[in-house]
């Protein structure tokens, strides 16, 4: 599967964008973040200095579509679970890498 550029989600268009690195706050480096005001998934192509591979963004795009998915449906406490969240994102890669 291929990351989209832009995808509708309840009627409201998102768009995917990448970046070089995206720092946090604590210094670290995270491989991507969902902006609910901007409706934008943000994907990093290095973390760390390291290459972020096909497979890796294709992971953190699903897992922050995850977030956006539960922003959309009014879904606000189980979007801050990040374990529940990560459990949903692994669920999805499961189907994508099996369906044949």
């Amino acid at each position: 599967m291929i990351v989209p550029k832009s995808f509708v989600l309840g009627g409201l268009k998102w768009r995917v964008v990448y970046v070089d690195a995206l720092p946090e706050r604590d210094g670290s480096y995270t491989y991507g973040e969902c902006s609910s005001i901007t409706r934008t998934i943000t994907i990093a192509r290095n973390v760390n200095g390291t290459p972020v591979t096909a497979s890796e963004q294709l992971q953190t795009f699903v897992l922050e579509f995850v977030h956006a998915c539960l922003i959309t449906t009014g879904y606000h406490d189980l979007n801050g679970s990040e374990p529940f969240v990560t459990a949903m994102e692994l669920m999805v890669m499961e189907y994508l890498r099996s369906r044949k």
